[in-house]
């Protein structure tokens, strides 16, 4: 495997937030479930190594797809693509 074709933690988690749309697009709430718990999980990974940028931003995507997945109309927001950017990339 080359350099190139390695995925960054930006693509990563923008993949999964475009993941994330489609699903709520499609009314397909299994797969929101899903995507949960993969923000779940990762978000305590960050929070355990002290990377506090990444947990919370993947806590606000955690929120959202519960919110999405309990039918809560979106009490939290879902981040942006520049959201995702600077918390990656903030020292």
């Amino acid at each position: 495997m080359n350099e190139q074709s390695k995925i960054t933690l930006v693509e990563l988690i923008i993949l999964l937030r475009r993941r994330v749309l489609t699903a709520q697009n499609e009314n397909n709430i299994k797969h929101i479930g899903e995507l949960h718990i993969v923000f779940d999980i990762i978000s305590e990974l960050a929070a355990e190594v002290g990377d506090v940028n990444i947990a919370a931003l993947l806590e606000d995507m955690a929120c959202t797809t519960r919110d999405i997945w309990t039918g809560t109309n979106w009490k939290t927001k879902m981040p942006s693509v520049e959201d995702i950017k600077r918390a990656i990339t903030a020292p």
